[in-house]
Order: structure tokens, then sequence, then C-alpha cells
């Protein structure tokens, strides 16, 4: 018990210092944001330079400065890379258990990335710190954001992609069925005039009601029959004529109807002679969602760059070595400064039901899941702490700037980040606790 009463108190500290320099960067952002000096266009630039740039140059930042991968690591990567898999499930639960209005796709797909992607390296450093050495503390942080990048991002804009066409989907066969509908036919125009209300009819002179104007062509005003002169209701009639300019616009209109229904009807005919089989038209579908997603996503570039070069053994040049950390580096400031202007400027009332239960979903389940993998590969020691320590971090500063660039729930994401940045101080507890239990420290 000795022991643990030393690390307990170390590791609550270490929590909290993490902690406060997250709270004072979104606390600036708030104060900006609030002031006026900063708004939503402020959010959006500052929002796209996170994810276009700094998140980007992560993978390739953190691969080529980590140490030589041995076997463990890789177990250690693959162990987090598994519970991408466990996420999948365990957010499609969160999902059904949230307010009708969450349970959609595109919420599915947001939850996912907001489990899959803990704040390892921000957070996770100082707290490894209080135990183990600087270089362990370090080194198994970075680990973990390898994973997220290699298989968290891909997955994530694979089902936002995905979860966003079947929710278009979905509205278009929604907007058929209203139209459809029959309790909706009231509301077309009827072409009976007894149907027509009064403060809706035509307003017509004397001498028209008496004797309304006849068109042998169907059109208005078009040869008109002249009055006969032996009918004494209609001797002093004034026989009126639509202006010409009248009959030309009315003619111009129906004459242009014409036109594009004909145009329609050819392109319609050239797209069903052009018609690819359906098989081609799901392979070429295919491959342009391949080649937007995979083959040219900065992400995976970067990080397959980043390996490649890891592999070589050839050491990173100061000049690119350099630049690649400092904007790696400026990711998790200016992402939580974005943060704090956004809630400025986006007051919203919190969510306390779909916060509570995603935090429960993801900080409880996820350190149990990762416990289960680390006895199941045999992890012992320094890495096996290292896996569940790593796990049960805060939801990542990225899960925002994801959710900003794809305009998918961002009203949900800024209390989990802040309610998770509380919560990991009695989760730390509780696994530091258990792991001086489990190993006899006393």
């Amino acid at each position: 018990m000795t022991a643990l009463l030393d690390v307990l108190p170390t590791v609550v500290y270490n929590s909290v210092k993490a902690a406060i320099p997250v709270f004072i960067l979104i606390g600036l952002g708030f104060f900006f944001g609030k002031s006026g000096r900063m708004g939503s266009q402020h959010v959006a630039i500052l929002n796209q330079y996170t994810f276009k740039v700094a998140v980007a140059v992560i993978g390739f930042a953190n691969i080529v400065q980590s140490e030589p991968f041995s076997w463990g690591d890789v177990l250690f990567i693959l162990c987090a890379a598994s519970m991408t898999i466990f996420h999948l499930f365990n957010a499609l639960i969160v999902t059904l258990l949230q307010p009708k209005r969450d349970r959609c796709p595109r919420f599915y797909a947001q939850t996912v990335m907001m489990f899959c992607w803990p704040n390892s390296i921000i957070v996770g450093v100082p707290v490894l710190s209080a135990v183990y050495s600087t270089s362990v503390a370090e080194h198994y942080p970075i680990l973990y954001v390898i994973s997220n990048m290699m298989f968290s991002v891909p997955l994530f804009q694979t089902l936002q992609t995905a979860s966003a066409a079947t929710e278009r989907y979905l509205a278009n066969r929604k907007a058929l069925k209203t139209v459809d509908h029959p309790d909706l036919e009231a509301d077309i125009p009827s072409d009976n005039p007894e149907d027509i209300p009064e403060d809706q009819s035509p307003e017509l002179t004397q001498d028209e009601e008496a004797e309304p104007p006849v068109s042998t062509l169907g059109l208005p005003g078009a040869g008109l029959y002249p009055t006969m002169p032996t009918v004494p209701e209609t001797q002093n009639a004034i026989v009126t004529s639509i202006p010409q300019s009248t009959v030309d616009s009315t003619a111009g209109d129906l004459t242009e109807d014409l036109a594009e229904v004909s145009v329609a009807d050819d392109d319609a005919q050239m797209k069903e002679g052009s018609k690819r089989p359906l098989w081609a038209s799901v392979a070429i579908s295919l491959a342009k969602f391949v080649w937007n997603t995979y083959l040219t996503n900065p992400f995976i570039i970067l990080m397959a760059a980043g390996i490649l070069w890891k592999l070589t053994g050839v050491a990173v040049p100061y000049p690119i070595l350099t630049p690649a950390k400092w904007l790696a580096s400026s990711c998790t400031p200016v992402g939580l400064f974005t943060l704090g202007v956004f809630i400025a400027i986006n007051p919203a009332k919190p969510r306390i039901r779909t916060s509570l239960i995603f935090l429960l979903g993801r900080q409880a389940m996820t350190p149990l899941m990762m416990t289960g993998m680390v006895l199941l590969t045999g992890m012992k020691g320094e890495r096996a702490l290292a896996a569940i320590v790593c796990s049960s971090m805060p939801v990542a500063l990225s899960s925002f700037t994801f959710s900003k660039h794809y305009e998918n729930r961002t009203e949900n994401v800024p209390p989990v980040i802040v309610g998770s940045i509380f919560f990991m101080i009695v989760v730390f507890s509780v696994i530091f606790t258990l792991h001086a239990i489990i190993t006899g420290e006393s």
C-alpha cells in the first residue's frame, strides 16, 4: 500500500497538470470569440489549417522520430488497431441509445472517430512520466498515434462518405414518398373553376362577365368572335382585346417550355443510349472512391512516406525534420484555441444525455477491452500498462477538427472533449490502483 499511496497522488497531480494548459487554450479562444475579435470565418480558416496541414504531418513526424520497432511494438500497434474494430460495435450501441434526432449514420461515423482517437501524446506523456522514464512515456503514446493514423482516419473517412451518401438516398426516398402521398392532393391546384376561391378569381369588367371572350386557338385573346349586333344584351358591349405583347409573351413562354421538354427528352435518350452496365458503373464509382479516400489522402501519403523512410534507416535531414516537428506540434494548440472560439460563437445547450452515454461507453468500456487484449496477447510490464493508459486518454482534439471539416454533429463534440478530460482523472486513478494491486506492490 505504501507504493500505491506514493504513486496515486503523483498520477492525479500529473493528470491535472496536463489538463490545465488544455483549459487555458480553450479559455483563450473563448475570450477572443466572446469579445467579438474572432468569428466563424476565423474558425473556418484555423480549422482548415489544422485539418489539411498540422494533423496530416503528425503521422510523418512521429514515425521518423520513433525508435526502431521491435516485435513488442508491432504487437502494441495491433492491439491499438483492435480497439478500432471494437469501437465499430461500441459506437453502434451508443448511437442506438441516443435521442431519435441522433440515431443516424453520420452520428455513428462521428462517434467511431471520437472513440478511436484518444489524446495520447499531450496527456499520455505527462501521465506515464509519473511512473516510467521520459523515453518510455514518449515511445508508447507515439505508437498509439501511429495506429490511429493508419487505421482510424481512413476508417472514419470511409464511414463519413458512406453515411453521407446513405442519408442523401434516404432523404430522396422520403421526398418521393411525400410527393406520391394521397393526402397531399388537396394542395394541387384544381382546373375546375368552381373550386377556385373567390379571392383568387380574376377581376372581370361588367361587359366581360356578360359575354366572356372565346378563343378558337385555345390561347387567350387569339381570334375572338365578334359580338352579334342583333342581341340586345350585348348591343352596347365594348369588345376588348388582349394586347399583342401579352399574347407574344404567353406564346413565348409556351414555346420555351416545349423546347425545354424537347431538350430533356433528347438528353434522356442520349443517356439511355450511352448507359453503362451496372457492374461498370459500380466499378467506376468504387475506383473514384478509393482514389479520393485513400490514394490521394494526405494522411496516408505522409504516413507511408514516413514508414518507407524509416525502413531505409537513413536519418531525416534537419531541414525536413524540424519543419515537420513544428507543424505537428502546432496541431493541438491551434485546435484547442479554435475550439474555444467555436464554443463562444456557437452557444448551445449542453446535451447531458448524449455526453454521459458517450463518456460511459468510451471511457469505461475501452480500458476494459484493452485489458482483455493485453491478457490475450500476453503483454506485460510497462508495455501492458502503457496500452491500457493510452486507450483511456481523453477524446482527441482531432475529433472536433474532423467534425468541423465535414460539418458533422459539431455541437456534440466540445462537451465530450471537455468532459473526457475530467473523466480521465478518475479512470487513471482506478487503473494505477488496480495495477499496484495486481503487481503486488505493498
